[in-house]
């Protein structure tokens, strides 16, 4: 979903879309939508999450040696070295932490948090979340942009948001080595 089928859709929910078929546009509102959006996508990347891969080659020299992670990463997932999980390297800080004379290719999986959609983003601007989690985010903005409202109140678009956001499903990752999730609930 792109920032500007989002407000579309909020100005829709909000009924602040046309007056009379033409369409208007309210200052106020659009000033604080891509903040909003970005806070919306923020909080639904905690249940849908977003996974990168990166490699990060290790250079040796003497002693404890450390290296920059994303500065998007919020959760390390895995750490491989030669095709192999390995646990060896240490995360401190958000930095690798590797001995000194270490200089192999690791292949690092981490769960990123989206970037900050800038104030200034065009309607283009494409969101960061899969479609089912950025189908939720106009009612989070649209509850958001009534919560100052003393007339209309902001809690049907809100429980709409939690409801939506509780049926997401959240990203499974599966691996070979048997450490995928399973449903017994029914098995036999």
């Amino acid at each position: 979903m792109t920032l500007g089928e989002g407000k579309r859709k909020v100005r829709k929910l909000l009924d602040e879309y046309s007056n009379g078929g033409e369409i208007t546009v309210d200052e106020d509102l659009e000033n604080r939508m891509a903040d909003l959006f970005d806070l919306g996508q923020k909080d639904i990347a905690q249940v849908k999450k977003l996974y990168r891969v990166i490699t990060l080659q290790l250079t040796g020299g003497e002693g404890m040696q450390v290296y920059d992670l994303p500065k998007d990463m919020m959760e390390l997932v895995s750490v491989q070295c030669g095709g192999e999980f390995t646990g060896k390297y240490d995360i401190i800080g958000g930095k690798l932490i590797a001995e000194g004379n270490d200089m192999s290719k690791l292949l690092i999986e981490y769960v990123a948090l989206p970037a900050t959609i800038p104030g200034d983003a065009g309607d283009e601007y494409e969101l960061e979340v899969a479609e089912d989690a950025a189908n939720c985010i106009p009612y989070y903005v649209a509850a958001h942009c009534l919560l100052a409202e003393v007339v209309t109140d902001f809690s049907p678009y809100w429980q709409i948001y939690l409801l939506k956001k509780a049926q997401l499903r959240p990203t499974v990752r599966h691996y070979g080595d048997g450490q995928g999730v399973r449903q017994v609930l029914f098995g036999r």
